[in-house]
């Protein structure tokens, strides 16, 4: 299909939106589908947002890495980062809520990301959280 998207993101989230801005352009030029855009740029904003917003103790700049291996049927995604443990595939399913209304604010992008991809691998490698996601076109 199309090559590799690589980028290394400070953890930050004016970083983010740099990295964003580039992602979403990427996308445009390999893939005419608007909707398994949207949903890879989702799953892809989502997790990175948790990791620096939870995964960082301090301001010390460090960089994500973030890899998009585009194919015919799917994205794959791969995230290595230096941040606290954190194994998303064991992650509760559902919020502890008997309604919508009761819900805290955050809590649902996990959910949106495991119903997003069909397959999540995680593991955690001396320092280094990797984290495979694919992502159905």
């Amino acid at each position: 299909m199309c090559t590799d998207f690589n980028y290394s993101i400070k953890n930050n989230f004016s970083g983010l939106q740099e990295f964003m801005e580039e992602f979403i352009a990427y996308l445009k030029i390999i893939s005419s589908n608007q909707s398994s855009s949207r949903k890879v740029r989702l799953v892809a904003e989502e997790l990175l947002t948790n990791i620096i917003k939870y995964g960082y103790a301090d301001s010390t700049e460090k960089l994500i890495d973030f890899t998009l291996h585009p194919n015919k049927k799917s994205f794959r995604i791969v995230i290595v980062d230096d941040a606290k443990p954190f194994n998303p595939t064991i992650a509760r399913e559902k919020p502890n809520a008997d309604s919508a209304e009761g819900l805290k604010i955050g809590g649902l992008g996990l959910i949106i990301v495991k119903k997003s991809c069909s397959r999540m691998n995680y593991r955690r490698d001396g320092n280094k959280n990797k984290l495979s996601i694919t992502v159905p076109i």
